[in-house]
């Protein structure tokens, strides 16, 4: 979001969507952190993030190619997310309803 928010003249709809999905993430990051908390009480996450290798055409002079970067991006995300989501709520079934769903 922050570097859609820097870009000169980036569209309202792609900080829009930028928005929503960060957003999206946050609520998906603490539903998995909700069950993981559940499935090993006490247990901290001590793993890295990942490093995402596309950060260099987000920030390329070319606008076109910066846009189109964007595009791709928030369509990867989006995808992932419901991902997530599903299998977040098919897990929480699976935990707290004991596969009774």
């Amino acid at each position: 979001v922050t570097e859609v928010r820097g870009m000169k003249g980036a569209p309202d709809a792609i900080l829009s969507r930028a928005i929503e999905i960060e957003e999206e993430n946050k609520r998906l990051l603490e539903g998995m952190e909700m069950i993981f908390g559940q499935v090993i009480p006490g247990a901290k996450e001590t793993e890295p993030y990942p490093v995402w290798s596309g950060l260099p055409s987000l920030q390329t002079k070319d606008e076109d190619a910066r846009y189109s970067a964007f595009y791709n991006l928030l369509h990867c995300l989006r995808r992932d997310s419901s991902k997530i989501d599903t299998y977040l709520k098919l897990l929480n079934c699976r935990i707290i309803y004991n596969n009774n769903c």
